[in-house]
C-alpha cells in the first residue's frame, strides 16, 4: 500500500480537532483528501484566519455552498412585513376573506388546487395574502412563500427563472420535513450546475416535482401544505421592471401543471390585481382547477372605519388633551367614503394626517383638508396628489 501524500505543516491549520489544507498556488480553500490520517474534513462553520500570510474566509461544504445558492430572503413573507409598510390585517378586519381562504387552505378535500385571491389595486390583497400565510404557518400547513415588489427586487435577479422556483424550493426544502431529510433539492443542483438558467417549468421539474416523489412515501402529509403567491400583477404592471406577460403566463402555466401533477399535492394561492393575462388564466386554462375570491364582493367600510378608530387612538396617545371621542363619527364616516373601499387609499389618508409627527395645530389642519373642510388649496392638492400615486 502506497503512503498517503505529505502536506506541508506550513499549509495546514488546526481548527479545533481539525486540520485544514490550504491550497496557497489557487489562492484558494481545498479540503484535504479525506483518507490522509493528519487531516479530517473541516465541518459547517468552521473559521480560519492567517496560514503563512495567506488570509481565508470561511470554509464552506459543498452542500453549504448548494444551500445559499437556494437564498431568496426578500420574498418571503416574513420580509415584507419587516421592510415594507405593509402589515398584517388589523384584529377583527378582512375576517370574511381571510375565513374563507384558510378554510380552503386546511380543509380535508378543497374544491380546487389553486385559489386566485383578486380585487383592484388598494383593496389589500398583500395585507391579506400576509395574514393568511401567517395563519398557515401557525396550523403548520405553509410550504413555501413568495411576495413580488417591484420596489424591493434586486435589479442583479430581474429574470423570473432566476430566483422564483429558487425561492419556493428553498422554504419548502426547510418546511417539509422529509425534502429537508433526504437533501433532494441539493441533489438536483449538484446534477444539474446551470438550473438556474433554465426555464421555470424546468425548474419547477426538478427542483419540486421530483424531490416530492422522492419522498412520497414519507411520513408528512404534504397534500395539507400550502403554497403562498402574492403580487404576480408585478411581472406585468407599468414599467414591469423587464419582466413581460409572456414571464407571467409562463409562470402560471407552470403552477397549473404542478397542481395536476398527482406529485404535487399542495394547494397554492394566487394574489393579484385582475390584469389581462392573469385575467384570462384563470379564466381558461386555469379554471377548472381554481377557485376565485373577489375581495371587491366583501364589503370593506367596516373594516376601513376600524382602520382609522385605531389610527386616532395612536394619535390621541401623542395629543392627550384632544376630546375621548375626537374626531368623532362623522369624520370617520368622510373619510371611510373618501377611500372608496380602498386600503390603500386609507392608508395614506392616515400618512398624510399624521406623518413627521406634526404639531397639534398641523394635525388638526391636515384632517380639516381630509375631510373636505379645509381652506388651503395646496394642501388640498398636495393630498389629491399622495391619492393618485399611493392610495391606488
Amino acid at each position: 500500500m502506497s503512503a498517503p501524500p505529505t502536506i506541508p505543516t506550513k499549509l495546514t491549520v488546526r481548527v479545533g480537532d481539525k486540520l485544514v489544507y490550504v491550497d496557497r498556488n489557487e489562492l484558494r480553500q481545498m479540503l484535504a483528501t479525506p483518507n490522509h490520517p493528519n487531516v479530517t474534513v473541516l465541518g459547517n462553520g468552521a473559521k480560519v484566519v492567517h496560514v503563512d500570510s495567506l488570509k481565508c474566509t470561511t470554509l464552506k461544504t459543498k452542500s453549504e455552498d448548494e444551500a445559499e445558492r437556494l437564498l431568496v430572503t426578500w420574498a418571503k413573507y416574513e420580509s415584507v412585513v419587516s421592510r415594507t409598510s405593509v402589515q398584517f390585517c388589523l384584529a377583527n378586519t378582512r375576517t370574511c376573506a381571510q375565513a374563507e381562504i384558510v378554510e380552503w387552505a386546511s380543509g380535508h378535500q378543497p374544491s380546487t388546487p389553486m385559489l386566485w385571491v383578486t380585487g383592484a389595486a388598494g383593496m389589500g390583497k398583500t395585507s391579506i395574502a400576509l395574514s393568511v400565510a401567517r395563519a398557515c404557518e401557525r396550523k403548520d400547513i405553509l410550504a413555501g412563500t413568495f411576495f413580488f415588489d417591484g420596489k424591493s427586487t434586486p435589479k442583479t435577479e430581474s429574470k423570473l427563472n432566476t430566483y422564483f422556483v429558487r425561492a419556493l424550493a428553498q422554504e419548502m426544502s426547510r418546511r417539509v420535513p422529509d425534502l429537508k431529510e433526504l437533501n433532494s433539492v441539493l441533489h438536483a443542483i449538484r446534477n444539474d450546475n446551470d438550473i438556474f438558467s433554465k426555464p421555470v417549468q424546468e425548474q419547477m421539474d426538478k427542483l419540486i416535482l421530483k424531490p416530492l416523489r422522492d419522498c412520497k412515501a414519507g411520513t408528512k402529509n404534504i397534500s395539507s401544505l400550502v403554497i403562498a403567491i402574492d403580487g404576480l400583477d408585478h411581472l406585468v404592471g407599468a414599467g414591469g421592471d423587464g419582466y413581460t406577460s409572456k414571464d407571467c403566463r409562463e409562470l402560471l402555466v407552470a403552477l397549473r401543471k404542478a397542481c395536476v401533477d398527482s406529485s404535487f399535492p399542495l394547494r397554492v394561492m394566487v394574489s393579484s390585481r385582475p390584469e389581462g393575462v392573469i385575467k384570462d388564466f384563470f379564466s381558461t386554462a386555469g379554471r377548472d382547477i381554481s377557485t376565485t375570491v373577489n375581495i371587491e364582493d366583501l364589503k370593506a367600510d367596516e373594516d376601513i372605519a376600524s382602520f382609522y378608530k385605531d389610527a386616532f387612538e395612536n394619535i390621541q396617545d401623542h395629543f392627550p388633551d384632544l376630546p375621548g371621542d375626537w374626531p368623532g363619527n362623522n369624520v370617520i364616516e368622510a373619510l371611510v367614503k373618501r377611500a372608496s373601499g380602498r386600503f390603500g387609499a386609507a392608508n395614506t389618508i392616515m400618512e398624510y394626517i399624521s406623518g413627521d409627527r406634526p404639531s397639534r395645530n398641523v394635525l388638526l389642519k391636515r384632517l380639516d383638508c381630509a375631510v373636505g373642510r379645509g381652506t388651503d388649496s395646496m394642501e388640498e392638492r398636495s393630498l389629491a396628489h399622495l391619492l393618485e400615486i399611493g392610495g391606488r
